[in-house]
């Protein structure tokens, strides 16, 4: 790697939030311990390996980091994980939320998709992108595991597991509390919790958030130069936030046996939606400040209608030494989600007719069910032979009436003359269905086998119509049925994880795993090749990893890891032009990825915390022809946001004003390496620079008194990154490529109150 040689300085001065943070408690209480919780709170307890450990037992690199971590850290959504764990970079587009961990990602975030990252609630799976994308509040924790977890979560795993642990009611006394947020682009946000224990073996809590922000990609008067002019008065702003969301949870607990606990979240999602980049724009603005932000204007005004309602259940219980877990989710997500594309006009001819400058309307709906059951049992206490067993199934149906819009620029307001550039009226359906255990067999005090099984089977089928390129007598706002385009694909799957692990002592271990993940197969809507639809295969990894945790030194927790992955067929998605217009395609690729990762905490003092971790990275195809046709060879380059190092580091320090109360200072850098985003299909790649992004925050809580008042700035540098593929590249046309882009500067105050 040609950072290499930079290792040694970076690592001393650069990186992460990682092991830090209050102590974050695992609230299942039947669930088994392999190891007791840590009295150390600077580490976290985590379910990550479906039962109770210290990070520090968990022979895998993951990260974890507490509600307060993430409440000091301005980590709202999912997306703002990115800036406090190593290896994670996160875009959204109008289908929702595209994870990568380590360079293994998805770019099919459509109804068909599968994705390379799975995301869990209260151990639900929400395998849907538009559903992940929701607001954080009242969280217990987030855990982040990187690598392949296919043995205990199954497909969608190949890249690791974001787990999200809401705080479950308390049976010991009365809490409530609230946190108010003011700030820049007219940013109100308010989180409140209210834990009323109804007796002593009941207790209800209740948890709300509001978040509304005005969007900060801001329309501007297209340029004559580039061939159409557009008033851009009157115009939203772009990248909005307007959602609202309250969760009931109930916690019954008969005995120190058994508890269950219920949860239903609802809420509703609105706005101007998500917007993008222009590529143009953003470097002529080197990247910075408001200028970079100015998007061309799209005169179609249309506003995010998503409302959602989820019920989700735990049941733990013990008999005799058995733990048993049973795990069930009941999600419903019924959405409208308009996307009016932001790049230049002359980019989006339609290919019928003369040629024209077109504005593009994306009009989703989307209406998804999803059913969940996970039943599991394992050792309810250590012993020589530690075991976890169980099975899942997962389905998921999606109906959707897709719409893209082709909208000539001569009045673009009269509806009459909008016409269709692609419609799918489809039905799609997910089930997934698995057997899976893992056993840790402590051979002695010091050394430890791991073995884990998982069977899998997997369908995807989708019964529908698709109506690509102009259709006659279809116009707004006419369904266009087209013809059938119904499609199947089904596997089945044995993944598997080996691992050693020695403990050098009570709180230092070294471990090794070869591990498998994958993600299920689909098919694409139009092959080039066949000119119909055409299956593909599901995608495979196999990864190596020798790591260490543990304690070197006093006061310090230092976690780091070597990783080799044969991507033996990465699904690599773009689009494709048919009939003028754009439709994903996907093929599988060779690829492998390696790299070196290190996580350290170092307490100075009971006032002084520091945190650093850092990320040294390869990676390349290592047989890829990229293009329309295939005939550019991409051989030996590499992945797309896969920079050769990253880091980050935090700085916590905490003043001591005497009977005037405390004064918290939080300073956190990430930095970035350059790294590339690509468009397949043009066989063209755009280089994302390194970067720096800076947070800083100051708390002050008097001695006496139940609040808080927090100072805060995010992204101190304010310079914007690309974060997501390229979209709508045409070469020689100004301003026709934009990206998904990470958040300016974001300045402001928060209040929080505690009974």
């Amino acid at each position: 790697m040609k950072h290499l040689s930079k290792m040694a300085g970076l690592f001393a001065g650069v990186s992460c939030l990682a092991l830090t943070g209050g102590t974050a408690h695992a609230e299942d209480a039947a669930a088994p311990a392999s190891a007791a919780p840590d009295a150390d709170t600077t580490v976290v307890v985590v379910t990550a390996m479906k039962r109770a450990q210290s990070t520090l037992a968990v022979p895998a690199a993951i990260t974890a980091l507490s509600g307060n971590d993430l409440k000091a850290a301005g980590v709202n959504t999912v997306d703002d994980v990115q800036n406090v764990a190593p290896s994670v970079t996160i875009s959204r587009n109008g289908f929702g939320v595209n994870t990568s961990i380590r360079g293994v990602t998805t770019t099919d975030t459509t109804s068909k998709g599968e994705q390379g990252v799975a995301f869990n609630i209260d151990g639900v799976s929400y395998g849907r992108p538009i559903q992940q994308g929701l607001a954080f509040f009242d969280v217990n924790r987030v855990e982040v595991l990187r690598g392949p977890q296919g043995t205990l979560y199954g497909k969608s795993s190949t890249g690791g597991v974001i787990n999200l642990v809401t705080n479950a009611p308390s049976l010991t006394g009365f809490d409530a509390n609230a946190t108010f947020d003011i700030g820049n682009y007219n940013a109100r946000r308010f989180q409140g919790m209210i834990n009323v224990p109804v007796s002593d073996q009941v207790a209800v809590r209740l948890a709300a958030s509001v978040n509304k922000r005005d969007g900060y990609l801001t329309p501007t008067d297209g340029s004559p130069a580039d061939g159409y002019h557009a008033s851009a008065a009157g115009l939203p702003a772009r990248n909005d936030e307007d959602n609202e969301t309250a969760r009931l949870s109930i916690l019954y607990k008969p005995s120190d046996n058994a508890r269950w606990r219920i949860t239903a979240t609802g809420g509703h999602v609105g706005g101007y939606g998500p917007g993008e980049g222009v590529y143009d724009i953003m470097e002529a603005a080197d990247n910075s400040g408001k200028s970079a932000l100015n998007i061309l204007p799209n005169p179609v005004v249309r506003e995010k209608d998503d409302k959602f309602f989820n019920v989700d259940s735990e049941l733990n219980f013990r008999v005799g030494g058995v733990a048993f877990t049973y795990v069930a989710g009941i999600q419903h997500f019924d959405a409208y989600d308009p996307i009016p594309v932001n790049n230049n006009p002359l980019a989006n001819y339609a290919g019928a007719g003369p040629f024209q400058p077109l504005y593009v309307l994306g009009d989703n709906r989307w209406d998804v069910h999803a059913l969940s059951h996970e039943v599991r049992f394992a050792n309810a206490e250590s012993g020589v032979l530690d075991y976890v067993f169980g099975a899942n199934y997962i389905s998921e149906n999606i109906h959707e009436n897709s719409h893209v819009w082709n909208i000539p620029l001569a009045d673009p307001n009269n509806t009459d003359t909008w016409f269709n550039a692609r419609n799918f009226l489809n039905s799609t359906s997910h089930r997934s269905v698995g057997l899976f255990g893992q056993l840790t067999w402590h051979t002695t005090s010091k050394l430890d086998l791991i073995l884990g099984l998982r069977q899998s089977k997997d369908e995807l089928q989708r019964f529908g119509m698709s109506a690509i390129g102009l259709i006659a007598g279809c116009t707004y706002p006419d369904t266009c049925a087209g013809s059938p385009n119904n499609g199947k694909q089904e596997a089945s799957k044995l993944t598997y994880r080996a691992g050693i692990n020695y403990h050098l002592n009570t709180t230092d271990m070294l471990y090794g795993s070869v591990s498998t993940g994958y993600k299920a197969g689909g098919f694409n809507d139009f092959d080039p090749a066949t000119h119909g639809i055409s299956a593909y295969d599901p995608e495979e990894l196999t990864a190596y990893e020798l790591g260490y945790k543990g304690r070197p030194f006093a006061n310090t927790t230092y976690s780091t890891s070597l990783f080799y992955y044969d991507y033996a067929g990465d699904q690599i998605s773009s689009r494709i032009i048919v009939s003028g217009t754009a439709v994903l395609y996907t093929r599988l690729v060779p690829a492998k990825i390696y790299g070196w990762e290190h996580e350290l905490s170092y307490r100075f003092s009971p006032a002084t915390n520091v945190s650093l971790a850092a990320t040294f990275e390869h990676s390349e195809y290592k047989n890829f022809k990229a293009g329309i046709a295939q005939d550019v060879d991409w051989s030996g380059t590499s992945l797309d946001r896969t920079p050769d190092v990253s880091a980050t580091a935090s700085l916590n320090h905490t003043f001591d004003l005497s009977d005037a109360g405390t004064l918290k200072f939080r300073g956190a850098v990430k930095y970035s390496s350059s790294y590339l985003l690509s468009d397949f299909v043009n066989a063209v790649r755009f280089e994302q620079k390194a970067f720096t992004r800076s947070d800083i925050t100051l708390t002050y809580a008097p001695a006496q008194g139940h609040y808080s008042v927090e100072l805060y700035a995010q992204n101190l540098e304010n310079q914007i990154q690309k974060v997501g593929i390229p979209e709508t590249y045409k070469a020689g046309i100004v301003n026709s490529t934009t990206f998904p882009i990470s958040t300016p500067r974001f300045i402001g105050m928060r209040l929080n109150l505690q009974y």
